[in-house]
């Protein structure tokens, strides 16, 4: 959902959106029809996590995305599916400046590492 929410955010000049879900398998020594899930990667050409989108991100109970019915919790049941996410966002920020921001999502996750480096 947040990949169709950053995809609308963007509102790209070519009315092109893309997201793109990559189901990672576990390697296994026995060949298997289908190894068990090990994770997912997705990728989309959205806003990114723009300062105000990682506020947000950083916030119980937002209220950003309370128009379109967010509450500021999803990020939570990740933890309930994953032991981890790892983020990687590419975004412009105020001065057209791209910026790369990348982190580790987990039950140690630090409030104030805003992780983000020049691109």
């Amino acid at each position: 959902m947040n990949a169709f929410q950053a995809i609308k955010d963007a509102r790209r000049d070519d009315n092109v959106g893309n997201i793109a879900i990559d189901i990672e398998r576990e390697n296994t020594l026995l060949p298997e029809e289908n190894p068990a899930v090990a994770g997912f990667r997705i990728a989309d050409n959205g806003i990114g996590l723009t300062d105000e989108n990682f506020d947000s991100f950083n916030t119980a109970f937002s209220p950003l995305k309370i128009r379109i019915g967010g509450k500021g919790l999803g990020r939570f049941t990740w933890l309930k599916a994953f032991d981890r996410a790892e983020i990687t966002s590419i975004f412009e920020d105020d001065c057209g400046e791209l910026l790369r921001r990348s982190f580790v999502f987990d039950e140690d996750y630090d409030l104030d590492d805003r992780g983000f480096l020049s691109v």
